[in-house]
């Protein structure tokens, strides 16, 4: 992918829209500390277009040394109800 003209372009275009919006910013690991490693995944569009995007392969973190918490919000069918009810009590 990397000696296709297209393929190397989307791979930059990717990079750019990364950088503009502030997604991550490069610094050095730690000594010792394990790097999660990057993957490009090529896909091509039913209307030709070539997109490529970068991704983090997470699956290989390990809780105590890459992360020490997880947050996974959800939300009960019952408390939205209770939200909607309300809301329509005071035509909100």
């Amino acid at each position: 992918a990397l000696a296709h003209p297209g393929w190397h372009a989307s791979m930059m275009e990717e990079l750019a829209n990364i950088e503009a919006r502030g997604v991550w910013t490069p610094v050095d690991a730690p000594p010792g500390t394990p790097v999660i490693p990057l993957k490009w995944v090529f896909r091509k569009k039913t209307n030709g277009k070539l997109k490529s995007r970068l991704v983090a392969l997470g699956y290989r973190q390990v809780f105590g040394r890459d992360f020490n918490s997880s947050f996974s919000p959800v939300a009960l069918g019952s408390s939205i109800r209770l939200a909607l009810a309300v809301a329509s009590q005071h035509n909100w």
